[in-house]
């Protein structure tokens, strides 16, 4: 446990006020918490909990850890927001001043898991592959919203916050965290018996997303607007479930029809002027 003795004896440090501060904190403290890691000891006492009151002190209620094996050499540290889209850029920026450490591989959000690999066990509820299908719903006047009905064969009401749970665990799982908190706007998770329709393997789930989002982008991609303010060229596009307005004029106006998805306006000067909650709009650029 020499480990241990070294991370909690430490003199008392700064407070984490920039990324570079977290990062450099961690670079003194990576071969401590390697060997805690490779050893499978006190993993959440000696490496989650100190890791995760570093990042609370730069971003609370932000930032949260997990950690496995990449490989025979490497831990991999997964910085996690929990699916709250809201705080992806902070987790990404924060990855993205990470240092080159050769026994680390450091990565934003929790990424998507083999679906032959994934199974889970809530309860006596199993949640895997064959138990699970979906039905998409289509709404009129939003061909960018992607909505599901969930099935689960052992689904009853009397389980059915339990198998919800499960399912949203499973989901996040098995698209990664990025994709199926800003790809898919809803879902609900229901019976088979209540879906009057052929319902769709769980497995192929990818390939819809995937091929939901091509058509949005085929149908919508390359817009134009003209005013008498000789407005600019302008791209419009759903990315990753966001969507993102491209201009190469500094200033933006908009009108907004409706109250749906976040929308994203960036410049050539600036990385993001504007963050609402509409999903069709007007633009004017001058």
């Amino acid at each position: 446990m020499r480990f241990l003795r070294r991370l909690f004896n430490q003199e008392p440090q700064k407070r984490i006020e920039t990324y570079s501060d977290f990062w450099a904190w961690f670079v003194e403290n990576e071969q401590v918490f390697y060997e805690v890691i490779k050893s499978r000891t006190s993993i959440p006492e000696a490496f989650i909990k100190p890791v995760n009151d570093k990042l609370n002190e730069l971003r609370s209620e932000c930032y949260y850890v997990l950690v496995g094996i990449a490989d025979e050499n490497r831990v991999e540290l997964v910085i996690s927001a929990e699916g709250v889209v809201r705080n992806f850029a902070f987790v990404d920026d924060l990855i993205n001043e990470a240092p080159s450490l050769p026994n680390w591989q450091f990565t934003p959000l929790k990424p998507a898991i083999d679906l032959a690999d994934m199974a889970i066990r809530m309860g006596d509820i199993e949640f895997r592959r064959e138990k699970i299908k979906f039905y998409p719903i289509e709404e009129e006047g939003y061909p960018d919203l992607i909505s599901l009905k969930i099935t689960h064969e052992d689904f009853t009401e009397e389980k059915a916050n339990l198998i919800t749970n499960g399912v949203y665990i499973y989901m996040d799982h098995i698209l990664g965290e990025r994709n199926f908190a800003s790809i898919i706007d809803a879902f609900d998770v229901v019976s088979e018996s209540s879906i009057q329709a052929e319902l769709v393997p769980i497995e192929k789930i990818n390939d819809y997303l995937i091929w939901r989002q091509k058509e949005f982008i085929e149908k919508y991609y390359g817009k134009r607007k003209e005013t008498d303010n000789h407005c600019n060229l302008f791209k419009l596009y759903r990315m990753a479930g966001i969507l993102v307005i491209i201009s190469f004029s500094q200033r933006v106006g908009y009108k907004s029809k409706f109250q749906k998805l976040p929308i994203f306006v960036c410049t050539k000067w600036s990385k993001l002027l504007l963050c609402t909650q509409d999903d069709s709009i007007n633009i004017i650029t001058r």
